[in-house]
Protein backbone atom coordinates (compact mmCIF):
# COMPACT_ATOMS: atom_id res chain seq x y z
CA UNK A 1 0.00 0.00 0.00
CA UNK A 2 1.13 3.35 -0.90
CA UNK A 3 0.59 5.73 1.76
CA UNK A 4 2.15 8.65 -0.02
CA UNK A 5 0.22 12.11 -0.13
CA UNK A 6 -2.33 11.00 2.44
CA UNK A 7 -3.91 8.56 0.19
CA UNK A 8 -4.25 4.82 0.70
CA UNK A 9 -4.69 2.36 -2.48
CA UNK A 10 -7.26 -0.36 -2.34
CA UNK A 11 -8.41 -3.04 -4.58
CA UNK A 12 -11.77 -2.60 -5.51
CA UNK A 13 -14.73 -4.07 -8.04
CA UNK A 14 -15.47 -1.51 -10.50
CA UNK A 15 -19.79 -2.37 -10.80
CA UNK A 16 -21.95 0.62 -10.80
CA UNK A 17 -22.55 0.53 -6.66
CA UNK A 18 -21.91 2.47 -4.51
CA UNK A 19 -18.28 3.61 -2.29
CA UNK A 20 -18.12 2.19 1.48
CA UNK A 21 -16.77 4.70 3.94
CA UNK A 22 -13.22 2.18 4.35
CA UNK A 23 -12.91 2.51 0.69
CA UNK A 24 -14.74 -0.94 -1.03
CA UNK A 25 -17.64 -1.06 -3.24
CA UNK A 26 -20.40 -3.30 -3.35
CA UNK A 27 -22.99 -4.12 -5.71
CA UNK A 28 -26.49 -3.27 -4.85
CA UNK A 29 -28.93 -6.19 -5.49
CA UNK A 30 -31.96 -4.74 -8.06
CA UNK A 31 -34.04 -6.95 -7.30
CA UNK A 32 -35.55 -7.50 -3.88
CA UNK A 33 -35.09 -11.12 -2.61
CA UNK A 34 -37.22 -12.96 0.27
CA UNK A 35 -35.11 -13.95 3.33
CA UNK A 36 -35.83 -16.66 6.11
CA UNK A 37 -34.53 -15.92 9.37
CA UNK A 38 -33.52 -18.78 12.07
CA UNK A 39 -33.31 -17.94 15.82
CA UNK A 40 -33.85 -19.90 19.17
CA UNK A 41 -35.59 -16.86 20.41
CA UNK A 42 -36.88 -13.70 19.20
CA UNK A 43 -39.90 -12.20 20.34
CA UNK A 44 -41.46 -13.90 23.78
CA UNK A 45 -40.20 -15.09 26.88
CA UNK A 46 -38.43 -18.58 27.89
CA UNK A 47 -37.14 -20.21 30.90
CA UNK A 48 -36.84 -17.54 33.77
CA UNK A 49 -37.82 -14.67 30.99
CA UNK A 50 -41.42 -15.98 30.56
CA UNK A 51 -42.63 -12.66 32.16
CA UNK A 52 -40.93 -10.62 29.24
CA UNK A 53 -43.57 -11.09 26.60
CA UNK A 54 -42.47 -9.65 23.67
CA UNK A 55 -39.61 -7.77 25.17
CA UNK A 56 -35.85 -8.00 23.44
CA UNK A 57 -34.18 -10.57 26.01
CA UNK A 58 -30.68 -10.07 25.47
CA UNK A 59 -28.00 -8.48 22.92
CA UNK A 60 -28.41 -11.73 20.37
CA UNK A 61 -31.97 -10.65 20.12
CA UNK A 62 -31.35 -6.89 19.74
CA UNK A 63 -28.63 -7.23 17.89
CA UNK A 64 -31.28 -9.40 15.09
CA UNK A 65 -34.13 -6.38 15.86
CA UNK A 66 -31.27 -3.87 14.45
CA UNK A 67 -30.55 -6.04 11.75
CA UNK A 68 -34.05 -6.87 10.22
CA UNK A 69 -34.84 -2.82 10.36
CA UNK A 70 -31.23 -1.64 9.39
CA UNK A 71 -30.07 -4.44 7.14
CA UNK A 72 -32.93 -7.00 5.51
CA UNK A 73 -35.36 -4.36 4.96
CA UNK A 74 -33.83 -2.47 2.46
CA UNK A 75 -33.16 -5.51 0.35
CA UNK A 76 -35.61 -7.65 0.99
CA UNK A 77 -39.42 -7.63 -0.40
CA UNK A 78 -40.12 -10.25 2.33
CA UNK A 79 -38.54 -11.43 5.91
CA UNK A 80 -40.21 -14.43 7.58
CA UNK A 81 -38.24 -14.74 11.20
CA UNK A 82 -38.90 -18.75 12.30
CA UNK A 83 -38.22 -18.53 16.30
CA UNK A 84 -38.24 -22.23 18.27
CA UNK A 85 -39.99 -20.15 21.25
CA UNK A 86 -42.06 -16.99 21.93
CA UNK A 87 -45.30 -16.28 19.88
CA UNK A 88 -46.15 -15.31 16.76
CA UNK A 89 -46.67 -11.85 15.54
CA UNK A 90 -46.12 -9.08 12.69
CA UNK A 91 -43.03 -7.55 13.64
CA UNK A 92 -42.92 -4.86 11.12
CA UNK A 93 -44.69 -4.48 7.34
CA UNK A 94 -42.27 -6.80 5.79
CA UNK A 95 -41.32 -8.56 8.74
CA UNK A 96 -43.40 -11.84 10.17
CA UNK A 97 -42.41 -13.66 13.33
CA UNK A 98 -43.70 -17.70 13.37
CA UNK A 99 -43.32 -19.61 16.17
CA UNK A 100 -42.66 -23.20 14.76
CA UNK A 101 -42.60 -26.90 16.93
CA UNK A 102 -39.77 -28.32 14.96
CA UNK A 103 -36.77 -27.04 12.59
CA UNK A 104 -36.56 -30.09 10.89
CA UNK A 105 -40.01 -29.16 9.59
CA UNK A 106 -39.04 -25.59 7.86
CA UNK A 107 -39.31 -25.16 4.27
CA UNK A 108 -36.66 -23.31 3.06
CA UNK A 109 -37.59 -23.82 -0.57
CA UNK A 110 -38.72 -19.68 -2.49
CA UNK A 111 -36.52 -18.02 -0.34
CA UNK A 112 -33.02 -16.52 -1.50
CA UNK A 113 -31.52 -16.26 1.74
CA UNK A 114 -31.68 -17.83 4.69
CA UNK A 115 -29.78 -15.73 8.08
CA UNK A 116 -29.40 -18.56 10.99
CA UNK A 117 -29.21 -16.12 14.19
CA UNK A 118 -27.14 -18.73 15.90
CA UNK A 119 -24.15 -21.15 14.31
CA UNK A 120 -24.77 -23.89 16.70
CA UNK A 121 -28.55 -23.93 15.76
CA UNK A 122 -27.46 -24.88 11.84
CA UNK A 123 -27.37 -28.66 13.49
CA UNK A 124 -31.09 -28.85 14.03
CA UNK A 125 -31.10 -28.15 10.16
CA UNK A 126 -31.03 -30.64 7.29
CA UNK A 127 -28.15 -30.47 4.82
CA UNK A 128 -31.42 -30.84 2.20
CA UNK A 129 -32.69 -27.84 3.61
CA UNK A 130 -29.84 -25.56 3.83
CA UNK A 131 -28.84 -27.02 -0.19
CA UNK A 132 -32.11 -25.20 -0.81
CA UNK A 133 -30.78 -21.87 -0.33
CA UNK A 134 -27.77 -19.63 0.36
CA UNK A 135 -26.97 -19.02 3.80
CA UNK A 136 -25.39 -17.18 6.67
CA UNK A 137 -25.16 -18.02 10.23
CA UNK A 138 -24.29 -15.68 12.87
CA UNK A 139 -21.76 -16.52 15.63
CA UNK A 140 -22.11 -14.40 19.30
CA UNK A 141 -19.30 -16.06 20.86
CA UNK A 142 -18.35 -19.23 22.51
CA UNK A 143 -21.40 -20.13 24.98
CA UNK A 144 -19.22 -22.38 27.06
CA UNK A 145 -15.95 -21.02 29.74
CA UNK A 146 -13.00 -22.38 28.76
CA UNK A 147 -10.57 -22.81 31.62
CA UNK A 148 -10.75 -20.15 34.37
CA UNK A 149 -8.63 -19.05 37.20
CA UNK A 150 -9.14 -20.47 40.32
CA UNK A 151 -10.29 -17.56 41.84
CA UNK A 152 -13.61 -17.74 38.79
CA UNK A 153 -14.35 -21.27 39.27
CA UNK A 154 -14.53 -20.80 43.13
CA UNK A 155 -17.04 -18.06 42.56
CA UNK A 156 -18.74 -19.61 39.71
CA UNK A 157 -20.08 -22.18 41.88
CA UNK A 158 -20.40 -20.41 45.13
CA UNK A 159 -24.15 -20.08 45.05
CA UNK A 160 -26.85 -22.52 45.08
CA UNK A 161 -28.04 -22.24 41.52
CA UNK A 162 -24.58 -23.43 39.81
CA UNK A 163 -25.35 -26.84 42.15
CA UNK A 164 -27.98 -29.58 41.30
CA UNK A 165 -30.11 -30.78 44.28
CA UNK A 166 -27.24 -33.44 44.39
CA UNK A 167 -24.34 -31.46 44.24
CA UNK A 168 -25.31 -29.12 46.83
CA UNK A 169 -26.04 -32.20 49.01
CA UNK A 170 -22.57 -34.04 48.47
CA UNK A 171 -21.24 -30.09 48.61
CA UNK A 172 -22.64 -30.37 51.97
CA UNK A 173 -21.42 -33.20 53.29
CA UNK A 174 -17.77 -32.09 51.74
CA UNK A 175 -18.19 -29.15 54.19
CA UNK A 176 -19.09 -30.74 57.37
CA UNK A 177 -16.65 -33.68 57.18
CA UNK A 178 -13.44 -31.94 55.55
CA UNK A 179 -13.95 -28.34 55.74
CA UNK A 180 -13.96 -25.45 53.22
CA UNK A 181 -10.57 -25.94 51.96
CA UNK A 182 -11.28 -29.46 50.24
CA UNK A 183 -14.83 -27.75 49.33
CA UNK A 184 -13.12 -25.62 46.78
CA UNK A 185 -11.47 -28.78 45.55
CA UNK A 186 -14.36 -30.31 44.97
CA UNK A 187 -15.89 -26.96 43.37
CA UNK A 188 -13.05 -27.34 40.96
CA UNK A 189 -12.91 -30.84 39.98
CA UNK A 190 -17.61 -30.68 39.76
CA UNK A 191 -17.00 -27.35 36.86
CA UNK A 192 -14.11 -29.55 35.22
CA UNK A 193 -15.97 -32.81 35.18
CA UNK A 194 -19.11 -31.25 34.13
CA UNK A 195 -17.93 -28.63 31.70
CA UNK A 196 -14.69 -30.04 30.22
CA UNK A 197 -16.61 -32.23 27.79
CA UNK A 198 -19.27 -29.55 27.55
CA UNK A 199 -16.44 -27.20 26.24
CA UNK A 200 -15.38 -30.26 23.78
CA UNK A 201 -18.40 -30.59 22.66
CA UNK A 202 -19.14 -27.06 21.67
CA UNK A 203 -15.88 -26.42 20.07
CA UNK A 204 -16.62 -29.41 17.85
CA UNK A 205 -20.17 -28.33 17.03
CA UNK A 206 -19.10 -25.00 16.15
CA UNK A 207 -16.74 -26.77 13.29
CA UNK A 208 -19.31 -29.23 12.36
CA UNK A 209 -22.09 -26.36 12.03
CA UNK A 210 -19.64 -24.23 9.57
CA UNK A 211 -19.67 -27.20 6.83
CA UNK A 212 -23.43 -26.90 6.93
CA UNK A 213 -23.74 -23.07 5.77
CA UNK A 214 -21.91 -21.41 2.85
CA UNK A 215 -20.68 -18.49 5.31
CA UNK A 216 -20.41 -17.68 9.17
CA UNK A 217 -20.50 -14.01 10.33
CA UNK A 218 -18.82 -14.06 13.90
CA UNK A 219 -19.10 -10.66 16.13
CA UNK A 220 -15.47 -11.27 17.53
CA UNK A 221 -12.51 -12.42 16.83
CA UNK A 222 -11.61 -14.27 19.54
CA UNK A 223 -14.09 -17.10 18.37
CA UNK A 224 -11.71 -17.84 15.31
CA UNK A 225 -9.19 -19.72 17.87
CA UNK A 226 -11.51 -22.62 17.97
CA UNK A 227 -12.35 -22.98 14.24
CA UNK A 228 -9.86 -25.23 12.05
CA UNK A 229 -7.60 -23.75 9.57
CA UNK A 230 -9.35 -25.32 6.65
CA UNK A 231 -12.68 -24.01 7.87
CA UNK A 232 -11.70 -20.28 8.35
CA UNK A 233 -12.13 -19.55 4.85
CA UNK A 234 -15.70 -19.59 5.02
CA UNK A 235 -15.87 -16.78 8.33
CA UNK A 236 -15.99 -13.25 8.15
CA UNK A 237 -15.83 -11.06 11.25
CA UNK A 238 -17.78 -7.79 11.68
CA UNK A 239 -17.32 -5.99 14.67
CA UNK A 240 -20.62 -5.66 16.69
CA UNK A 241 -22.38 -1.75 16.77
CA UNK A 242 -23.58 0.94 18.45
CA UNK A 243 -26.27 3.13 17.85
CA UNK A 244 -24.72 6.93 18.22
CA UNK A 245 -27.98 8.36 18.19
CA UNK A 246 -29.40 6.48 20.94
CA UNK A 247 -26.79 5.89 23.34
CA UNK A 248 -24.54 9.23 23.05
CA UNK A 249 -22.90 11.73 26.08
CA UNK A 250 -24.94 13.52 28.80
CA UNK A 251 -23.94 14.51 32.14
CA UNK A 252 -26.29 13.74 35.34
CA UNK A 253 -28.38 16.91 36.27
CA UNK A 254 -29.14 15.74 39.90
CA UNK A 255 -27.01 17.19 43.10
CA UNK A 256 -26.07 13.60 44.19
CA UNK A 257 -22.15 12.61 45.00
CA UNK A 258 -23.17 9.22 44.86
CA UNK A 259 -21.62 7.24 42.52
CA UNK A 260 -23.82 5.23 40.27
CA UNK A 261 -22.36 1.70 38.72
CA UNK A 262 -25.10 0.55 36.01
CA UNK A 263 -24.78 -3.41 35.72
CA UNK A 264 -26.78 -3.69 32.07
CA UNK A 265 -26.53 -7.90 32.77
CA UNK A 266 -29.02 -10.02 32.95
CA UNK A 267 -29.31 -12.02 35.91
CA UNK A 268 -27.74 -15.37 34.92
CA UNK A 269 -24.70 -17.10 35.89
CA UNK A 270 -22.21 -16.24 32.79
CA UNK A 271 -23.33 -12.31 32.71
CA UNK A 272 -21.44 -12.74 36.25
CA UNK A 273 -23.91 -10.76 38.01
CA UNK A 274 -23.62 -13.07 40.95
CA UNK A 275 -20.48 -11.25 42.21
CA UNK A 276 -22.37 -8.02 42.47
CA UNK A 277 -23.25 -8.04 46.23
CA UNK A 278 -19.75 -9.40 47.51
CA UNK A 279 -18.16 -6.50 45.16
CA UNK A 280 -19.98 -4.04 47.24
CA UNK A 281 -19.08 -5.47 50.43
CA UNK A 282 -15.68 -5.60 49.48
CA UNK A 283 -15.44 -1.67 48.79
CA UNK A 284 -17.54 -0.50 52.02
CA UNK A 285 -14.89 -2.98 54.11
CA UNK A 286 -11.98 -0.93 51.94
CA UNK A 287 -13.52 2.65 52.90
CA UNK A 288 -15.46 3.40 49.91
CA UNK A 289 -18.84 4.78 51.03
CA UNK A 290 -21.46 6.84 48.88
CA UNK A 291 -21.85 4.47 45.72
CA UNK A 292 -24.70 1.94 44.14
CA UNK A 293 -24.88 -0.95 42.11
CA UNK A 294 -27.75 -0.55 39.40
CA UNK A 295 -28.45 -4.10 37.98
CA UNK A 296 -30.72 -3.74 34.83
CA UNK A 297 -31.69 -7.20 33.97
CA UNK A 298 -34.20 -10.29 34.45
CA UNK A 299 -33.30 -13.86 35.48
CA UNK A 300 -33.25 -17.14 37.73
CA UNK A 301 -30.49 -15.37 39.89
CA UNK A 302 -33.03 -12.36 41.52
CA UNK A 303 -33.91 -14.87 44.36
CA UNK A 304 -30.15 -15.67 45.44
CA UNK A 305 -28.88 -11.95 44.80
CA UNK A 306 -31.69 -10.96 47.21
CA UNK A 307 -30.66 -13.25 50.06
CA UNK A 308 -27.02 -12.03 49.36
CA UNK A 309 -27.53 -8.40 49.57
CA UNK A 310 -29.41 -8.83 52.98
CA UNK A 311 -26.66 -11.13 54.06
CA UNK A 312 -24.25 -9.28 53.63
CA UNK A 313 -26.20 -5.79 54.88
CA UNK A 314 -25.40 -3.59 51.48
CA UNK A 315 -29.17 -3.44 50.12
CA UNK A 316 -28.21 0.02 50.56
CA UNK A 317 -25.55 -0.44 47.57
CA UNK A 318 -27.33 -2.80 45.44
CA UNK A 319 -30.67 -1.85 43.82
CA UNK A 320 -32.42 -4.72 41.02
CA UNK A 321 -33.97 -2.46 38.67
CA UNK A 322 -35.46 -5.64 36.39
CA UNK A 323 -35.65 -5.97 33.16
CA UNK A 324 -35.56 -2.30 31.03
CA UNK A 325 -36.27 -1.62 27.61
CA UNK A 326 -33.34 -1.64 25.59
CA UNK A 327 -34.41 1.39 23.54
CA UNK A 328 -36.02 3.45 26.22
CA UNK A 329 -34.89 3.11 28.94
CA UNK A 330 -31.34 2.02 28.70
CA UNK A 331 -30.47 5.05 27.30
CA UNK A 332 -31.99 6.85 30.51
CA UNK A 333 -29.45 4.81 32.55
CA UNK A 334 -26.50 5.27 31.41
CA UNK A 335 -26.66 8.68 31.23
CA UNK A 336 -27.61 8.79 34.91
CA UNK A 337 -24.93 6.86 35.70
CA UNK A 338 -20.89 7.46 36.55
CA UNK A 339 -19.27 4.36 35.98
CA UNK A 340 -20.36 0.88 33.23
CA UNK A 341 -19.61 -2.51 34.86
CA UNK A 342 -19.92 -5.39 32.32
CA UNK A 343 -18.54 -8.31 34.69
CA UNK A 344 -18.83 -11.27 32.50
CA UNK A 345 -17.70 -14.90 32.74
CA UNK A 346 -18.18 -16.38 29.55
CA UNK A 347 -19.97 -16.41 26.33
CA UNK A 348 -19.05 -13.12 25.37
CA UNK A 349 -18.84 -11.65 22.22
CA UNK A 350 -17.88 -7.93 21.33
CA UNK A 351 -20.50 -6.62 23.94
CA UNK A 352 -23.30 -4.45 23.22
CA UNK A 353 -23.45 -3.24 26.81
CA UNK A 354 -19.63 -2.32 26.34
CA UNK A 355 -20.14 0.08 23.63
CA UNK A 356 -23.01 1.70 24.79
CA UNK A 357 -21.40 2.39 27.68
CA UNK A 358 -18.33 3.91 26.14
CA UNK A 359 -20.94 5.76 23.13
CA UNK A 360 -22.65 7.35 26.22
CA UNK A 361 -18.78 8.58 27.17
CA UNK A 362 -18.78 6.54 30.14
CA UNK A 363 -15.89 4.97 31.64
CA UNK A 364 -16.72 1.07 31.58
CA UNK A 365 -14.67 -1.31 34.29
CA UNK A 366 -15.02 -5.22 32.33
CA UNK A 367 -13.00 -8.85 32.47
CA UNK A 368 -11.00 -10.07 29.92
CA UNK A 369 -13.56 -12.12 28.09
CA UNK A 370 -14.25 -13.19 24.25
CA UNK A 371 -14.86 -10.83 22.29
CA UNK A 372 -15.07 -7.87 25.16
CA UNK A 373 -10.40 -8.36 24.61
CA UNK A 374 -11.34 -7.19 20.38
CA UNK A 375 -13.00 -3.83 21.98
CA UNK A 376 -10.71 -1.14 22.39
CA UNK A 377 -7.07 -1.24 24.78
CA UNK A 378 -7.15 -1.83 28.60
CA UNK A 379 -5.82 1.13 30.46
CA UNK A 380 -6.76 3.71 27.62
CA UNK A 381 -10.12 2.75 26.33
CA UNK A 382 -11.72 0.66 29.33
CA UNK A 383 -10.64 -1.03 32.40
CA UNK A 384 -10.41 -4.81 32.14
CA UNK A 385 -8.67 -7.46 33.78
CA UNK A 386 -9.44 -11.44 34.54
CA UNK A 387 -12.68 -13.00 36.23
CA UNK A 388 -11.47 -11.55 40.01
CA UNK A 389 -13.57 -9.93 42.58
CA UNK A 390 -10.93 -8.09 44.26
CA UNK A 391 -9.11 -6.95 40.56
CA UNK A 392 -12.60 -5.54 39.69
CA UNK A 393 -13.29 -4.25 42.67
CA UNK A 394 -9.81 -2.36 42.36
CA UNK A 395 -10.27 -1.08 38.67
CA UNK A 396 -14.11 0.25 39.94
CA UNK A 397 -11.98 2.03 42.92
CA UNK A 398 -9.45 3.48 40.91
CA UNK A 399 -11.85 5.22 38.80
CA UNK A 400 -13.86 6.55 42.03
CA UNK A 401 -10.85 8.06 43.15
CA UNK A 402 -9.01 9.40 40.17
CA UNK A 403 -10.93 12.30 38.51
CA UNK A 404 -8.77 12.59 36.14
CA UNK A 405 -8.29 8.72 34.83
CA UNK A 406 -12.19 8.85 34.57
CA UNK A 407 -12.14 11.67 32.30
CA UNK A 408 -9.34 10.09 30.24
CA UNK A 409 -10.99 6.73 30.28
CA UNK A 410 -14.30 7.81 29.47
CA UNK A 411 -13.70 9.81 26.36
CA UNK A 412 -10.83 7.80 24.74
CA UNK A 413 -13.94 5.08 24.99
CA UNK A 414 -15.84 7.61 23.02
CA UNK A 415 -13.78 8.56 20.45
CA UNK A 416 -12.79 4.88 19.63
CA UNK A 417 -16.47 3.68 19.62
CA UNK A 418 -17.07 6.51 17.34
CA UNK A 419 -14.70 5.51 14.70
CA UNK A 420 -14.86 1.79 14.53
CA UNK A 421 -18.50 0.52 16.24
CA UNK A 422 -20.89 3.15 14.45
CA UNK A 423 -24.04 1.82 12.66
CA UNK A 424 -23.17 2.80 9.55
CA UNK A 425 -19.82 1.06 9.40
CA UNK A 426 -21.65 -1.88 10.43
CA UNK A 427 -24.30 -1.72 8.32
CA UNK A 428 -21.78 -1.62 4.76
CA UNK A 429 -20.04 -4.40 5.84
CA UNK A 430 -23.21 -6.65 6.51
CA UNK A 431 -23.95 -5.26 2.48
CA UNK A 432 -21.53 -6.29 1.16
CA UNK A 433 -21.18 -9.71 2.97
CA UNK A 434 -25.01 -10.06 1.45
CA UNK A 435 -23.66 -8.74 -2.02
CA UNK A 436 -20.69 -11.07 -2.02
CA UNK A 437 -23.40 -14.36 -1.43
CA UNK A 438 -26.00 -13.58 -3.77
CA UNK A 439 -23.06 -12.79 -7.08
CA UNK A 440 -23.47 -14.85 -9.77
CA UNK A 441 -19.98 -17.04 -9.48
CA UNK A 442 -19.86 -17.21 -13.26
CA UNK A 443 -19.77 -13.57 -13.90
CA UNK A 444 -16.44 -12.17 -12.25
CA UNK A 445 -16.67 -8.29 -11.66
CA UNK A 446 -13.36 -6.17 -13.12
CA UNK A 447 -11.02 -4.76 -10.87
CA UNK A 448 -8.63 -1.76 -10.71
CA UNK A 449 -6.90 0.24 -8.26
CA UNK A 450 -8.34 3.55 -6.89
CA UNK A 451 -7.36 5.94 -4.34
CA UNK A 452 -9.12 6.79 -0.93
CA UNK A 453 -8.16 9.46 1.53
CA UNK A 454 -6.90 7.95 4.48
CA UNK A 455 -9.07 8.35 8.19
CA UNK A 456 -6.86 9.73 10.79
Amino acid sequence: MNHKGGYEERVVHTVNSQILLDGTQVCRNVKLMRVAVVTPVFLGGFGEFTHLKGALIGGAEVYLHTFIKEVLEEVASEIVVYQERGFSARFSKKTSVKTVSSLKALKLDGFDLAIINKLELASKLSRSQLSRVRSIAIHHGMSTPPALTLDALKTYYEHDHAFPLRGRKIRGAIRRFFGRRIEDLARVLFWAVKNLKKWKTAVMEVNRCSDLVDCVVSVDKDSLRYVHPSRRVKWRVIYNFVDLNLFKPSFRDDPSKEKRILVPRNLTTYRGTFIIPKLAYLLKRWGYRDFKFLIAGSGHLRPFLERETERLKVSEEVALCGHQDHFRDMPRLYAESDIVLVPSLASEGTSLAVLEGMASRKPVVTTDVGGIKDIGVNGIHKLSSPFNIKKIGRNIARLMEDEDLTERISEAGYRYVRRNHNLQLWKERWQRIIDEMLLVEEQPLPVELIKVPLTI
